[in-house]
């Protein structure tokens, strides 16, 4: 079975990256998904159009897409559009509250 591993500073700079700072007052609306490597075609994300999915966003970030859903990732199309997308890497979500959680165990 696949698994995506970050280490400790991978996952430090994922939180300093972070492309939706706003969203940490609501953690439970920001979400990332961790992909095993940098997509060599994300044509899948680029082909969304966003504007039907709004106020829902996501931006990838080299092997990290941050999905920010303000009505929740469960009622939200474009959570499942993308990670559901044809990528070709293995992919894992997370919520922030998991990414910073995981973040002070590996600090801890």
């Amino acid at each position: 079975m696949p698994v995506v591993i970050r280490t400790r500073d991978e996952l430090a700079a994922v939180v300093e990256a972070n492309p939706y700072p706003e969203a940490t007052a609501e953690p439970k609306t920001l979400h990332v998904v961790f992909l095993s490597a940098a997509p060599a075609d994300p044509a899948p994300l680029d082909a969304l159009d966003l504007a039907s999915y709004a106020p829902d966003e996501f931006r990838l970030t080299g092997r990290e897409i941050y999905l920010r859903v303000p009505d929740g990732a469960g009622r939200s199309k474009l959570a499942e559009k993308v990670t559901r997308a044809p990528l070709g890497v293995t992919l894992t979500a997370r919520n922030w509250n998991t990414v910073t959680k995981l973040l002070a165990l590996a600090d801890g």
